[in-house]
């Protein structure tokens, strides 16, 4: 059985108009999903910060994964060639005194155990991140008798007011709800980590600034004396 044909060649001309529509959705669709303006600015590498902390103290960074693994200076390596690695180090200008290690929850308890022991030996100190504040030392200081507020600054660069860890946004909101409380003599205590760069102290005083607080000072504790023979300091 045949059906009749419906289907005849065509010899027209090809109407332009649906292409063009289809081309120029496409075109609306590459400006909606792209941006064609430049936006200003200096580029900031985050990863780098570590790279900084390494150069200006001697502070290190280290994660140790499940598996075992160290990574360290933004490469994986073995247990004992992290160790050679570490050795290594000691011989350069900026050697590591402290390791700010961060391990998974299912590293082993003998891989750390390993890591504190073998860091001892080399004069290291293991701490895990985000330990009490190590503040500097220093005497005879001038102090303030102006109100104060207090922020701590911890050694991976974690700000507290009023014991609880802040961000940027909210702790200058609450520097602003400060100063229209006690007035203009508001002075800010900073309180760093001693091992904290620089670059951590002058972003606060920024901060505080900008919230209309003029006065900051830094925040350190009494340097510690030997103790004499009969217990006393000398």
């Amino acid at each position: 059985m045949r059906y009749p044909r419906t289907a005849k060649i065509f010899h027209g001309q090809i109407d332009a108009a649906p292409i063009a529509g289809v081309f120029f959705l496409l075109v609306l669709f590459l400006l909606l999903h792209s941006s064609l303006v430049f936006t200003p600015g200096i580029k900031i590498d985050l990863n780098g910060y570590d790279d900084l902390l390494a150069k200006r103290t001697g502070v290190r960074m280290l994660k140790i994964d499940r598996k075992g693994s160290f990574i360290y200076n933004g490469k994986t390596l073995k247990e004992l060639a992290f160790y050679e690695a570490v050795h290594e180090e000691l011989t350069k200008p900026m050697p590591p005194t402290t390791l700010i290690v961060e391990t998974d929850p299912l590293t082993k308890p003998e891989i750390v155990a390993r890591l504190k022991a073998s860091a001892t030996e080399m004069g290291i100190v293991v701490k895990p991140p985000g330990t009490r504040l190590d503040l500097p030392e220093a005497d005879d200081l001038p102090g303030t008798a102006n109100p104060t507020v207090v922020v701590a600054v911890n050694l991976n660069g974690q700000m507290f007011y009023e014991n609880q860890i802040v961000k940027e946004d909210a702790l200058r909101a609450k520097l602003r709800a400060a100063l229209k409380q006690a007035g203009p003599t508001l002075t800010l205590v900073i309180q760093p980590d001693r091992e904290l760069p620089i670059e951590v102290i002058v972003k606060l005083d920024k901060i505080a600034r900008e919230a209309g607080i003029r006065d900051t000072i830094l925040g350190t504790r009494a340097a510690t004396q030997p103790l004499g023979q009969n217990g006393n300091s000398r």
